[in-house]
């Protein structure tokens, strides 16, 4: 169904979902070799793929790659979720495209963004670690999230009196629109990709809350904007070595400022919308920008950072919820591989809440990209329901 000239090089990727990495991989000259929750279709036409039982996750996939025979020398990259357990990336034995443990739990202190010196246009949230009283509540609005959360999972708005069983923080809620940032990492520097709109608990996907759910691009910034963005990635370098891609989740107020909400240090899901929509090869700039080595056709001295026209199209992709429990029939049948991915095995059972696959859409403007979105998405619903 998919067609890709794979690499020589090897290279280890591991997390929830392996599938849009190891294409990004193979873009770059990597041969890929994979461990996920899924080993979904697309991606055993791909790569090698071993499936880690959901009971055995996180510290199942390591376990996998620990049992195979490729050699030592390999490098691993991690993706979405991993960033929230240092002890097992400290664990990895090998060459590392990315963050390594001790950087990330610096990179993931919920503090990180106020150590850094403000600039015009950017702005940073209030951070509580214990309640905040009900006057403040009133004037200031506060979201309650995850210690260790990833994908939006688990974050509500607070209300003085909630219960609050785990590990959570408060943060400054801001009213805008949900934004990612890209940067490749190394050297106490970054190097600005592009942005992303992010998609946030559309009822359209089967999302719902603050779970992430699909990216739109390009998500067009103002010349200001992108200083500020140059700004936030060199000045957060420089207090905290990151290594590799990584992403900043933000938000874009009414004013047009830039609040950063979360750092995501890893590969990031919105890195294969900014690829398929212009000529960015990530991968092949975090090898140049690391000892592991191996540039992609086109030399990597080029700005890659995101441009278009008010002509270029738009493209997004949305992760598609099941609504109820269903039973996974040929998706192929109803979409040309270009238009999904992640596409599970027929006959694969997906629970409530789960997600079923990836769907891409293109289009003029952005509502027009997001309405073919749900449109693709309620014809799965629709496919599924007949089953």
């Amino acid at each position: 169904m998919t067609t890709m000239t794979v690499g020589d090089t090897p290279l280890i990727i591991i997390g929830a979902s392996a599938r849009s990495a190891a294409q990004s991989a193979i873009r770059a000259g990597y041969a890929p070799w994979c461990v996920d929750l899924f080993a979904d279709r697309d991606l055993k036409e791909i790569a090698p793929v071993h499936r880690c039982a959901w009971e055995d996750y996180p510290h199942g996939l390591l376990e996998v790659v620990e049992k195979s025979s490729l050699p030592r020398q390999t490098p691993l990259l991690y993706t979405g979720g991993l960033e929230n357990y240092p002890d097992l990336i400290k664990a990895v034995d090998r060459p590392m495209m990315g963050c390594p443990a001790g950087m990330l739990r610096k990179v993931r202190d919920v503090h990180v963004f106020h150590r850094l010196e403000p600039c015009d246009g950017l702005c940073f949230c209030d951070i509580l670690l214990e309640p905040p009283s009900p006057s403040t509540v009133v004037s200031l609005p506060y979201l309650l999230k995850p210690m260790h959360g990833t994908g939006g999972r688990g974050i509500q708005h607070w209300h003085a009196g909630n219960a609050v069983e785990g590990e959570y923080f408060w943060q400054h809620y801001i009213n805008g629109t949900p934004i990612s940032a890209l940067f490749v990492a190394e050297n106490h520097a970054s190097r600005f990709i592009g942005v992303t709109e992010q998609l946030i608990g559309c009822s359209m996907l089967g999302a719902s809350g603050f779970s992430y759910c699909g990216s739109i691009a390009p998500y067009r910034v103002s010349p200001k904007q992108v200083s500020v963005l140059e700004y936030l990635g060199n000045e957060l370098c420089r207090h905290v070595p990151i290594r590799g891609p990584f992403g900043i989740d933000m938000v874009v107020d009414d004013d047009g400022d830039i609040w950063p909400v979360e750092i995501n240090p890893r590969y990031t899901a919105s890195i294969e919308v900014i690829e398929r929509m212009g000529d960015v090869c990530v991968l092949g700039m975090a090898s140049a920008m690391t000892n592991h080595l191996i540039n992609p056709p086109g030399g990597l001295q080029q700005d890659h950072r995101q441009s278009c026209s008010l002509a270029d199209p738009v493209f997004g992709k949305g992760i598609v919820y099941a609504r109820t429990d269903c039973i996974v029939s040929d998706l192929y049948e109803l979409l040309d591989a270009m238009w999904i991915a992640d596409v599970p095995a027929i006959g694969e059972r997906v629970t409530r809440g789960h997600p079923i696959c990836t769907v891409f859409a293109s289009g003029a403007s952005r509502n027009e990209c997001a309405f073919q979105l749900g449109k693709t998405a309620e014809k799965i619903y629709r496919h599924l329901a007949r089953q």
